[in-house]
C-alpha cells in the first residue's frame, strides 16, 4: 500500500484538496495561497491526460479556476477545505465546489460558515451567501469541511464543528432537498478525534473516509486516515486504517486531514494534506495512498 508524497513541482504548496471526473479525465481543484501579502485562500485547477487513472502522477497545473472571493464577503478569508459534488437541486443537475470561510482571520476554529460556488457550464459562479451555519451548543459557533452527497433525491452533508482550542472537535451531519435550503436531521456523525468524514457511492455501496487530526495537540497513534464500506449507508463496519500520522514520515508527522476518495475498480486512491511545521520543505503538501482491495 504505497504512500507518496505528489511532485512538488507539479503541485507546490497546494492543499485541501477535490476530485472530479470530466471529459474522460481526472480534475484536481485544490485551495493555495496565490500572494503571500493577501491573506486569502484562492482555487486553481490541475487535471491528468484524457483516459490516465487517478494514481498517475502527470498533473498539468492549469491555474486560477474562480474569482477571488470579494473582500467585503462573508467570505474574505477565501475558499477553505473545497468539497466537489453533482446533484439535482430545482429540477436539474448541477456542480458545485461547497466550501467553509469567514470574514476574517482570527485563529484557526474560525467562526466558520459553509457556502459553495456553482458551474455555469464555463466557469464556478459564487453564491452570494452561506447556506449552512452553526446553530447547535455542539457546534461551538463554527461550521467546517464540509464534504456532501447526492443521495437518493436528497443532499448530505458531513461537516467538522466545536473547532476550539479547548476541546475536541466533533463531525456533524445534516441533509437537504435542494443543498441550499431546508436542511434537517442535525447530529453528531462522529466523536472520536475526526476531523473530516466522506462519504463516497460506488457500485452498489459506499466508501466512508475519515482523517483523525487533533487541532492543537501532538498527534497520537489513532490519529490518520481510515476507510470502512458498507452496502446500507450508515451502517459502518470497523475501519481499516490507511494511513498513520505517526509512522515515522517526516512530511506528514504533525498531521494529515481532508481526504478525497477516487475509486477505480478494485482499488481506492486517496489524496490527502500533510503537515510538517517545523524545517524545511514541504510544510503543508498533498499525499496520495494507492489501496488495492484485493
Amino acid at each position: 500500500m504505497p504512500i507518496e508524497l505528489l511532485d512538488k513541482a507539479r503541485l507546490f504548496d497546494g492543499a485541501d484538496v477535490t476530485l472530479m471526473r470530466r471529459e474522460d479525465r481526472w480534475w484536481m481543484i485544490m485551495g493555495e495561497l496565490a500572494d503571500p501579502a493577501v491573506p486569502r485562500i484562492d482555487l486553481r485547477a490541475a487535471h491528468l491526460p484524457r483516459g490516465a487513472t487517478a494514481d498517475r502522477t502527470e498533473w498539468t497545473i492549469v491555474g486560477q479556476c474562480a474569482a477571488p472571493a470579494p473582500a467585503d464577503g462573508w467570505d474574505a478569508t477565501g475558499y477553505h477545505c473545497v468539497s466537489y459534488v453533482r446533484g439535482r437541486s430545482g429540477g436539474r443537475w448541477v456542480e458545485r465546489l461547497y466550501y467553509a470561510s469567514s470574514a476574517a482571520w482570527t485563529d484557526i476554529t474560525g467562526p466558520y460558515s459553509i457556502g459553495f460556488l456553482e458551474w455555469d457550464g464555463s466557469q464556478w459562479v459564487r453564491h452570494p451567501e452561506p447556506v449552512f451555519t452553526a446553530t447547535e451548543p455542539w457546534e461551538r459557533g463554527t461550521v467546517a469541511e464540509p464534504n456532501l452527497l447526492h443521495h437518493d433525491g436528497r443532499w448530505l452533508l458531513w461537516y467538522c464543528a466545536g473547532l476550539s482550542t479547548d476541546g475536541t472537535q466533533v463531525i456533524g451531519f445534516a441533509e437537504s432537498p435542494d443543498g441550499v435550503t431546508g436542511w434537517t436531521g442535525r447530529r453528531i456523525f462522529a466523536a472520536d478525534g475526526e476531523f473530516d468524514a466522506l462519504v463516497v457511492a460506488s457500485g452498489t455501496g459506499f466508501d466512508l473516509v475519515t482523517a483523525k487530526h487533533p487541532l492543537v495537540a501532538a498527534p497520537g497513534p489513532d490519529d490518520g486516515v481510515w476507510w470502512a464500506r458498507s452496502g446500507t449507508l450508515g451502517q459502518w463496519p470497523a475501519p481499516v486504517r490507511l494511513v498513520s500520522t505517526t509512522d515515522g514520515t517526516s512530511w506528514h508527522r504533525d498531521g494529515v486531514w481532508k481526504p478525497s476518495l477516487v475509486r477505480e475498480g478494485d482499488s481506492l486512491v486517496v489524496f490527502f494534506n500533510g503537515s510538517r511545521r517545523e524545517g524545511r520543505s514541504p510544510g503543508l503538501s498533498i499525499g496520495r495512498v494507492h489501496y488495492r482491495l484485493r
